[in-house]
């Protein structure tokens, strides 16, 4: 969901352990109008066989333009894929949530990107599994106050960061 980033398909590659995520993510990547596939290895730790599956997914995307995202799964999940890309010339990339940097290796060098990202309250929590209800009131009526708070809160992230984070905290702690 970066801006300039928009990719015309996405390929999750997962283990049986990040199938659910995966089925989580899937709709909040369509949402966005980008195609999703998910595609199931059998053992997150097996590099060569991965190798061997990325190598397959290349034939079949062949032509197309590609982009391994090493980011995420297991470290031999993100050696295989920046193997398979490294080995067929395709880009690959890492995110940096830290600072919210793409680092993006390319055949003709690397590159720093630090991109928009347009991401929702409802995509943050559908990608982690959670939905997002309507306030409603004491007469099953949506609140206009509660709602009007709610969108503040959203619209003003930024400026209320370290509130939420510590009501975040406080909520965690509780039992």
């Amino acid at each position: 969901l970066a801006s300039g980033w928009k990719p015309e398909t996405v390929v999750l590659i997962v283990s049986p352990q990040q199938i659910k995520q995966a089925q989580w993510l899937k709709p909040v990547i369509e949402r966005h109008s980008v195609k999703c596939e998910i595609i199931e290895i059998a053992d997150a730790f097996d590099i060569a066989a991965i190798h061997s599956r990325l190598e397959e997914l290349l034939e079949q995307y062949k032509g197309k333009s590609i982009a391994f995202n090493v980011t995420g799964g297991t470290k031999p999940m993100a050696i295989a894929a920046q193997g398979a890309a490294y080995f067929n010339n395709q880009p690959y990339f890492y995110v940096n949530y830290e600072n919210n940097e793409i680092q993006l290796h390319t055949d003709t060098g690397d590159t720093k990107i630090t991109p928009t990202i347009k991401l929702t309250l409802r995509d943050y929590l559908n990608a982690h599994g959670y939905s997002m209800s309507t306030v409603k009131d004491e007469n099953n009526q949506q609140s206009p106050s509660k709602e009007v708070l709610m969108q503040n809160l959203v619209d003003n992230a930024k400026l209320y960061s370290k509130a939420i984070g510590h009501l975040n905290w406080l909520a965690k702690q509780a039992e």
